[in-house]
């Protein structure tokens, strides 16, 4: 009897003890939500789990903020500045973020759907897991940060940057990525099927095993960027740069290459080049040319 008295008893103590824990949490956080909407500022501060729904918090300060699972759905968060805050499983659908600073922020499994964050900085952030259907990401700043395994087919992303970013195995079918800056990004086992990447900067990029069917990189820059083994079968590489870019075992099959084409010191041992053809000008008619067989008229580039 003593032995089940002590046992009942500590455990009556620990459960009073995680009572009094989350009621404490739950005090504090409803204590800096009240003090951040007084005073538009809550560095560092407990916002576990909160209800920010649909709350006016442009130019709010948010530095290191602790987030983690806040619901922030149609919130305005223009301007404000989230750097370092943890905002892991947070829910962001619908918010407006335009200029907000995510710098260094931690958004692993946020929800993102249908936002806006368009001149946002996500230097340095993990974006890893996120849910970004719909979301607008025009002229964002990636730069060095995680996007792993990221969904981001369905995304606005026009003239963003993407500088020394990390993504690796992310999903980027079909979207538009004319003039998106890669240099020195990450992209190896990427999904760039049919996108559209004219003009691109893909300096130095790491695009091994990429997967570049049908991509139009007409005009992008491929210098010395890394497409070992990459599928580039039926993608449009006219006027683009490819100097000492690494081709080695890519699928350059169906190909469609500019006359006079830039591949200066490029490596193309062990690749498949079958059906490949070039763009050719003969008395200001625009040709296309197969080695294979075949010369027929196509139409002129707009560009």
């Amino acid at each position: 009897m003593a032995i089940y008295s002590d046992i009942l008893l500590k455990l009556t103590l620990s459960t009073c003890l995680i009572v009094f824990t989350l009621n404490s949490s739950a005090n504090t956080v409803a204590t800096n939500l009240e003090r951040l909407q007084k005073t538009r500022a809550c560095v560092g501060c407990n916002l576990q789990h909160a209800d920010l729904r649909h709350l006016d918090l442009n130019h709010v300060d948010l530095r290191r903020a602790i987030l983690v699972m806040a619901n922030l759905q149609h919130s305005n968060l223009t301007g404000a500045n989230l750097a370092g805050a943890d905002l892991r499983t947070a829910d962001l659908t619908q918010v407006s973020a335009t200029g907000t600073n995510f710098s260094h922020t931690d958004l692993r499994r946020a929800t993102l759907e249908r936002a806006n964050f368009s001149q946002a900085d996500f230097s340095q952030a993990d974006l890893s897991e996120i849910d970004a259907n719909q979301a607008n990401f025009s002229h964002a700043k990636f730069h060095q940060s995680v996007l792993r395994e990221t969904i981001l087919s369905q995304t606005v992303l026009t003239g963003a940057s993407f500088q020394k970013a990390q993504l690796q195995g992310a999903d980027l079918n079909s979207n538009d990525l004319r003039g998106v800056n890669f240099s020195h990004a990450g992209l190896s086992e990427t999904d760039l099927r049919g996108a559209d990447l004219g003009w691109a900067v893909l300096l130095h990029a790491d695009l091994r095993s990429a997967q570049l069917q049908g991509a139009d990189l007409r005009r992008s820059n491929l210098s010395q960027a890394n497409l070992y083994g990459a599928q580039l079968q039926g993608a449009d590489l006219r006027h683009c740069v490819l100097k000492n870019t690494n081709l080695q075992y890519t699928a350059l099959d169906d190909v469609f290459f500019s006359q006079g084409v830039n591949i200066k010191q490029a490596n193309f041992s062990g690749s498949s080049t079958r059906r490949v053809c070039f763009e050719l000008v003969k008395n200001k008619a625009v040709e296309q040319y197969c080695p294979d067989g075949g010369s027929n008229k196509i139409s002129t580039s707009p560009w």
